[in-house]
């Protein structure tokens, strides 16, 4: 939704693929003045994968940026929700809330790159390098992940 006009614009479809996605980013190309932007949050599914880098060169004609946001941990409220491995409330947040990111930082962070139509973003020296490692070695990453959430950061 457009904060400045509450123009909202919205694609239906029985299932979500590159090909949904692509129409849905166009539709709100058009809808967006020139000299506005967008922000579109997309969840890290598995189908994205490579997705962004074709979507941002095909679509830079039309008015729209895609960046990448890696945030690394962030405090939220999720954990409230959430379910530990027993299917009960989590409750407690597992993370050490004081060594994370809020949202409040991570906005700050993303709003320059952002402006200047930046192609990645990724806010921690732990998310720069997992990124590297990924290429050679994912199943560590894995285990470095799972030892961070298990330590609290």
């Amino acid at each position: 939704m457009c904060s400045a006009t509450g123009v909202t614009e919205a694609l239906v479809t029985p299932f979500v693929n590159q090909d949904a996605m692509r129409q849905h980013l166009t539709l709100i190309s058009e809808a967006t003045h020139s000299d506005r932007y967008e922000l579109v949050i997309i969840d890290g599914a598995g189908w994205h994968t490579g997705f962004f880098d074709s979507l941002r060169i095909e679509l830079t004609d039309d008015n729209v940026a895609v960046t990448v946001i890696c945030p690394d941990f962030m405090v939220s409220q999720i954990h409230k929700r959430a379910l530990d491995g027993t299917g009960k409330p989590l409750g407690k947040s597992p993370m050490q809330e004081t060594k994370i990111l809020t949202a409040e930082q991570c906005a700050e962070m993303m709003l320059p790159v952002i402006a200047t139509r930046g192609c990645l973003l990724i806010t921690s020296l732990r998310g720069r390098l997992g990124r590297c490692l990924k290429l050679i070695a994912p199943r560590l990453i894995d285990k470095i992940a799972r030892r961070a959430i298990a330590s609290g950061h």
